[in-house]
């Protein structure tokens, strides 16, 4: 890295003077031709100058720099340049910790929120009480996630985060489904057959259902496709009737928000299943 030296009035006079002398330009002639005779000396020390500013200039960009260019932002951002690191390698490592510290603190809190037993994923949602704070919603491996698991979320969310940062733990909005399912059997079904394939049917619906995460739509042919595909004696599948929240609705698929999670009601007889 080329540093810039300073020079006083008469250092600056000397060396303009030396550059004079070495010039092969004649000192004589019209007042115009001196005139640029100066200006030649002048601008040659300039341009060293100019070389040295315009250099470490760029050193100050991570894309440009080089050497101890680099390893000065380095030094900077709190990442030394490893042994044997070539520049661009030792650049990779530095934009990639500028981006980590641009994102550190949601990452972070991401992380923590993750690292919770029974936590199967989150979606953080920034500001939403406005600047400097978000809301973390869990997604358990149970249906409905404990207050322990929240409580444990808590704290080590609270372990990461900045301070003064204002946040909830929230759980999507459940939406219950109901749903009677008539089937058809082939011929050849005995009774116990079908009480297996009933049975089994109405396992599969519900794991169906729970398996949704937040925002993920009911789609009904993965519930009849998935009933018939599971028995070679099942020949067909109709969903009779449909509740989401006790009220009966169209059977087809259903959309909800990203905040909101459809669950199989805990209800009795909430999802029947019957032969037709």
């Amino acid at each position: 890295m080329n540093l810039m030296i300073f020079k006083n009035s008469d250092q600056r006079m000397e060396e303009a003077l030396a550059r004079l002398e070495e010039t092969d330009l004649n000192i004589t002639g019209t007042s115009g031709k001196i005139c640029r005779l100066f200006l030649t000396i002048i601008n040659s020390v300039m341009d060293d100058a100019y070389d040295v500013l315009t250099n470490n200039f760029a050193q100050v960009f991570l894309s440009a720099a080089t050497g101890e260019g680099l390893d000065a932002i380095g030094t900077m951002m709190q990442l030394d340049r490893m042994v044997d690191e070539d520049d661009e390698d030792y650049r990779y490592r530095i934009a990639q910790s500028r981006l980590t510290a641009a994102s550190a603190n949601m990452t972070s809190i991401r992380l923590a929120a993750l690292s919770t037993v029974d936590v199967q994923d989150v979606i953080i949602k920034e500001f939403t009480y406005g600047a400097g704070s978000f809301s973390i919603y869990i997604i358990s491996d149970t249906a409905i996630t404990s207050q322990d698991v929240l409580d444990e979320v808590k704290y080590n969310v609270d372990r990461v985060k900045a301070s003064g940062i204002k946040y909830d733990i929230l759980t999507p909005t459940i939406k219950d489904i109901s749903l009677n399912i008539v089937l058809s059997f082939s011929n050849t079904a005995t009774e116990n057959d079908k009480i297996v394939a009933i049975q089994d049917s109405r396992d599969r619906v519900i794991n169906y259902i729970n398996s949704l995460t937040a925002g993920d739509g009911l789609v009904i042919e993965d519930i009849t496709d998935g009933i018939i595909d599971s028995n070679t004696i099942i020949k067909n599948a109709y969903i009779s009737s449909l509740r989401i929240d006790d009220i009966i609705t169209f059977v087809a698929d259903h959309d909800i928000r990203w905040n909101q999670r459809f669950l199989a009601s805990t209800r009795d007889e909430a999802i029947t299943i019957q032969g037709a």
